[in-house]
């Protein structure tokens, strides 16, 4: 319906239109998350060739990030309470509101959650959620300078039990994981990032903020140690780059790093040495086969799924055997390919299954599986 159609209506007409409309966008978002539930639960988004389902909502669905993020953990949450499309369904809660409960809501308070943030805005669930869950006070600039001290601040991991008044500890995350949460004394909590395969960009995308088509700003808060290191890096290159500018000395840590790592991950050298005969028929993979399989594959994950999209995926890559070594498959570059580490698994549970996969994982117990 045009526009200009629309202008023809009456008042009646357009109002009661709306608010059908509105009832029917709750029940399509309430079907819309049971289905993202479904398909994530499924991982469904393995096989047409995506790393993470937040991929395929951003990638394939067309979500925005963040659109994503809060369609996915709400999905999931609902699969625990489906309380909580109910509260969607019939127009007691919204969706950024659900976004807002999905971290606090346990089986004990589920009810009380939504009860509490039932016909409320954003805001005032906000407001509620800080009185159910009060967090630390913070202070006033000038009443902080003046009651800060040195040890104020409590780096690495510490328990809570460690922490003298008025002290806040950093949790550290997983290793490939990236953020920090602060608890009070005598707190605990968890760290939720945003579901599946998650950069640190994609974490707090505002960190990083495009200036031009080439050039980008980036906000970052370091150590003493780690601005120690930067001030002797710059230092040492003041021969060769005499104003030896932060973005110079980052340039050339990054391209020794790089260096370095890509030796660790697929063996790369300037000087190769010539390649020996592979007799070893063990999960052993040759350096000079690892590069060949790199630089093939390009780096990236090379599996394509079944509507042709091929995933690319550049991070947690895998050397995975087309024909598993318990199969009689060989470390030769004939029978190796990249793989993110979904669709690793993916293949894994194509030629073992997946109850296999699950003992692997370690949900029950099983024998070593072969790969």
């Amino acid at each position: 319906m045009t526009w200009l159609a629309l202008s023809k209506l009456s008042d009646d007409v357009i109002s009661r239109e709306l608010h059908a409309l509105v009832a029917l966008d709750r029940v399509t978002t309430v079907k819309l998350l049971a289905h993202l539930a479904e398909f994530d639960r499924r991982r469904l988004y393995a096989p047409a060739g995506y790393p993470s389902m937040f991929a395929y909502c951003v990638e394939r669905l067309g979500f925005s990030e963040g659109g994503a993020y809060t369609r996915i953990e709400v999905a999931r949450k609902a699969l625990q309470f489906p309380e909580l499309l109910r509260a969607l369904a019939d127009g007691r809660l919204h969706l950024a509101g659900a976004r807002l409960l999905v971290p606090h809501m346990l089986p004990d308070n589920v009810e009380r959650l939504l009860e509490a943030a039932a016909h409320r805005t954003k805001r005032d669930i906000e407001i509620q959620l800080a009185l159910l869950f009060p967090k630390p006070e913070a202070l006033r600039l000038d009443e902080g300078i003046s009651a800060m001290r040195p040890t104020q601040l409590v780096p690495g991991r510490v328990a809570p039990s460690e922490l003298a008044p008025g002290q806040v500890g950093t949790v550290e995350l997983a290793p490939g994981q990236v953020g920090t949460v602060e608890l009070a004394p005598g707190q605990v909590g968890t760290v939720e990032l945003a579901p599946g395969q998650v950069r640190a960009s994609e974490l707090d995308p505002g960190r990083v903020e495009p200036m031009t088509a080439q050039r980008f700003s980036i906000q970052v808060t370091v150590s003493d140690r780690c601005h120690g290191k930067l001030r002797q890096a710059q230092s040492l290159l003041r021969h060769a780059v005499p104003r030896a500018e932060i973005e110079e000395v980052l340039e050339r840590a990054l391209d020794a790093l790089l260096e370095k790592l890509a030796r660790q991950k697929h063996a790369a050298t300037r000087n190769p040495r010539p390649m020996r005969r592979q007799t070893d028929l063990s999960r052993r993979i040759s350096a000079h086969i690892r590069r060949t399989v790199w630089e093939r594959d390009g780096g990236q994950c090379t599996f394509v799924g079944s509507e042709g999209h091929r995933c690319g995926e550049t991070d947690f890559i895998e050397f995975d055997h087309i024909t598993p070594v318990a199969k009689g498959g060989k470390a030769t570059a004939e029978n190796l390919q990249l793989r993110c580490r979904t669709h690793n698994r993916l293949e894994a549970v194509r030629q073992f299954g997946e109850e296999f996969m699950k003992r692997k994982e370690g949900r029950s117990q099983g024998p070593r599986p072969p790969s």
